[in-house]
């Protein structure tokens, strides 16, 4: 009984941690908070309506995953990962890599991703998050827990540039649409390998439109 009460107490003195991640993470996630802009603890403390130490370990939690930096010298805090054209493409390129060692492993194992209908009640859903749960289940299709846990950090990185995506690509809802319906591997992993290509050389335009009126 007294180790229950032990754990339960760590987790409510989690929640406020729990709390401030997830907001913080959203918001660098949606553009709220641009790439390059400077997260002053006691700012976003006062905001969330939260004491400034959950918030102070969400940002150094969000350091270690990549969305966030800290910064040195007289301007000592933290700031959202600045992200520019070459950032952009070393991003799309590991999510190649990522995603094809998810269907290598899953065909190794003889285990198929799921992908044809799974969105078919999602059609309302933003693009960027539907493309993002795709890719998810292509690498659980692996069963490397490692893998996923490190797939889903990049995730967090690209969710805001795809959200430019449909600016600079207009067949993006197609596009995806294949995807998803690919009849086959081999079908599945040429259009991985040509979606990646195309964001890869469309990064600086993609980087441009970042935080610019739609």
């Amino acid at each position: 009984m007294v180790r229950w009460r032990l754990e339960m107490k760590a987790v409510r003195d989690r929640e406020p941690f729990g709390s401030a991640l997830a907001e913080i993470r959203a918001r660098i996630r949606v553009g709220a908070i641009l790439p390059g802009q400077a997260l002053v603890v006691d700012d976003l403390a006062r905001d969330l309506r939260l004491s400034p130490t959950p918030v102070r370990e969400a940002l150094a939690y969000l350091t270690g995953a990549g969305l966030v930096v800290g910064r040195e010298g007289r301007a000592r805090g933290y700031a959202v990962s600045a992200l520019s054209a070459a950032d952009l493409a070393d991003l799309y390129r590991l999510h190649a890599l990522q995603v094809a060692f998810g269907l290598a492993e899953a065909s190794r194992r003889r285990l198929a991703p799921a992908t044809a209908g799974d969105d078919a009640e999602e059609g309302g859903a933003e693009l960027a998050e539907r493309a993002g749960r795709f890719f998810q289940r292509l690498v659980e299709a692996s069963g490397n827990r490692t893998l996923l846990r490190a797939h889903q950090a990049l995730a967090h990185r690209l969710h805001l540039p795809r959200t430019i995506e449909p600016r600079v690509f207009p067949d993006a809802e197609p596009e995806l649409a294949r995807l998803i319906s690919a009849s086959s591997s081999a079908d599945l992993g040429r259009a991985v390998r040509h979606y990646h290509r195309r964001r890869v050389s469309r990064s600086e335009q993609i980087i441009a439109l970042i935080g610019a009126p739609a």
